[in-house]
């Protein structure tokens, strides 16, 4: 019984770790467009698209204000905007290539709007979140979308920060909680890798699989990051509220490491770790105003 184990032990720290990605800071770009909130990539255009809610007045409409979506090159310069009659608080946008729609999350209405090109509404899916009066402005921040299975990701900022996957019609297919972080401000599936990232205020980003075991944790360079998205060659765009600031970031993939060499113990003790370690709630930092 005892050479089983050592011969499973062995198997388990000889194999080789996947190879990973990690993510370094080749770029800023200033948006010209007032409290940017969501951020996704457009494959047809190789641009990327922002969403902000409706503003009041001359100085914001200066400013790039109004509510609705804009267009961005990789560099932040404003390409098209696309007001949109029926919203509120958009706060997420996802692009669904497979119809060529936008998904948008609505944080007061707990609600995801299709729209198409033209910002037409297509459709409208209630988000089943439950909520409280007080917590009018802590709703959805992130839309994501998984083009293989058709499903659609959800993230609620806070009260519960929750990720949830919904079918087209509405119905939750999973759902989890996310405790390492304090709020969450956007999210983002990739479909190469099947895993989520998750951003949040706190200058973080933390990688899931879709049923909620953390993979790792990014540091961002951000103030009050908004919103998340990758391009087709593995960059990671993030974009930010407070400052209308675009941070680019270029894929580094990390190599497998070699097999480690075990050294027999020198006891017969029984192995009796349990494994998986214990998620552990992140440390918050002092969070800015929400808008």
């Amino acid at each position: 019984m005892h050479f089983l184990v050592l011969f499973l032990l062995t198997l388990t720290i000889s194999s080789p770790v996947v190879q990973g990605v990690e993510y370094k800071l080749s770029g800023t770009f200033h948006v010209a467009v007032k409290d940017p909130s969501g951020l996704t990539y457009d494959p047809v255009h190789d641009s990327l698209w922002t969403v902000r809610d409706h503003g009041s007045g001359l100085a914001e409409k200066l400013m790039g204000g109004g509510g609705g979506l804009f267009e961005i090159d990789k560099k932040g310069k404003v390409l098209k905007k696309m007001p949109l009659k029926a919203s509120n608080d958009l706060e997420g946008i996802a692009y669904r290539a497979d119809t060529d729609t936008f998904l948008l999350a609505e944080e007061r209405n707990r609600e995801v709007v299709e729209i198409d090109r033209a910002g037409k509404t297509l459709r409208t899916i209630k988000v089943p979140i439950k909520w409280g009066y007080r917590d009018l402005n802590h709703g959805i921040e992130g839309v994501a979308y998984d083009p293989k299975s058709k499903n659609i990701f959800v993230a609620n900022e806070k009260n519960p920060r929750q990720v949830m996957e919904l079918k087209e019609d509405g119905n939750v297919v999973n759902s989890f909680e996310v405790i390492e972080a304090s709020d969450i401000s956007d999210l983002y599936y990739d479909a190469t890798t099947d895993r989520l990232l998750v951003l949040s205020h706190q200058n973080i980003l933390l990688e899931f699989t879709r049923k909620g075991r953390l993979i790792k944790t990014f540091p961002v360079e951000a103030d009050k990051a908004e919103g998340i998205t990758k391009d087709s060659e593995g960059y990671l765009y993030i974009i930010c509220e407070a400052t209308s600031t675009l941070y680019v970031y270029a894929p580094e993939v990390i190599p497998a490491s070699a097999p480690a060499t075990v050294t027999p113990p020198a006891t017969t003790e029984k192995a009796g770790s349990k494994g998986a370690s214990q998620r552990t709630p992140a440390k918050p930092k002092s969070e800015g105003s929400k808008k």
